[in-house]
Formats: structure tokens, sequence, C-alpha cells
């Protein structure tokens, strides 16, 4: 974790996000995800501005609604955790961390956020056998959620326009 990646996240909480993840940086320092969406009509999330230099990532970030975020780090109120029951079993390392936010987000009624002033580095796919439950964790999502996120995200991006980054 980066020098003070903490209190941005606390004080998204505070303002009213249902669930908050930082910046998250590859080893290399370029950006793993600066949240999850949903686009071109797909039911399965993408990482959004994967790739970037961090510097290039504007803080307009930090204004989106999100419908979902990763847990790879990300805060998100006790009490809310334990009305979900916490993540779905089902999932076998994989898709849980979006089937939770998707379910707080219906819970709350609240936006999840990203705060670019926070920056943890995340090796991502490391565990062992994090691909061994691929194909039924996206079965599993798609047919719980596919309905409701045909054109979640994508509708929104269209109507706020392209994300511009500071460069």
């Amino acid at each position: 974790v980066h020098p003070g990646w903490l209190p941005p996240l606390l004080e998204a909480l505070d303002e009213g996000a249902a669930g908050v993840q930082p910046l998250l940086l590859y080893g290399d320092r370029t950006v793993q995800t600066a949240g999850t969406v949903f686009l071109g009509g797909m039911t399965m999330p993408s990482h959004l501005l994967s790739g970037l230099h961090p510097l290039d990532v504007g803080t307009q970030v930090d204004a989106y609604p999100f419908s979902a975020v990763t847990a790879a780090c990300m805060a998100v109120r006790t009490d809310h955790v334990a009305a979900l029951d916490g993540f779905d079993p089902r999932y076998v390392n994989g898709m849980e961390d979006v089937d939770f936010c998707l379910r707080l987000k219906e819970l709350t009624g609240a936006p999840l956020r990203v705060r670019t002033d926070s920056r943890v580095v995340h090796f991502e796919s490391r565990s062992i056998g994090r691909g061994d439950h691929h194909d039924a964790n996206r079965d599993r999502f798609a047919e719980r959620w596919s309905a409701v996120l045909q054109e979640l995200d994508d509708r929104r991006i269209l109507e706020a326009g392209p994300v511009a980054l500071d460069r």
C-alpha cells in the first residue's frame, strides 16, 4: 500500500459510497483497474483504464457512480457485509466480488466509488488455482445478473461521454 491509502477510502464511505476501492496498480506501477464496468452490452465486467500510467488517470474517475469495484482492496461497512452474508460461497476464486458489489448496490441504492488518491499495488491472479473455476463462475454470474447488466454502464457512459484523462 502507498502512504495515506486508507483515509480516502474511509472518506468515500462517510460521503455515502456503498463501497470504495483505491486505484489498483500492477507491480510496474501501471493501472490494473480504476473501477469495474460493463461495456458494449456485455454482461461480464472489465477493468477500467487498465495499462495506463497512474499520472494519466484524471480525478473524474472519482466521481463516477460504479456498479462494482474489485475486492482486491475494497472498503465496505461491516453492517452491509453482515446484511449480505458476505461473499456468495458458490463462486470459487472469481466473480464473487462483482456479485457482492451488485448485491451491495441493490441493498443500499448507493454507488460504489474509486479513489484515485488512494493507491495500492496488486499482483493480480497470483492465487494457486485462480482460473480453475473460471467458466463455472462466469456461468453462475451471467445466470444471475445478465438481464440487469445488459446496458447498465454502457448507457451511463454514453450519456456522460468519454472519460476525460488529464494528459
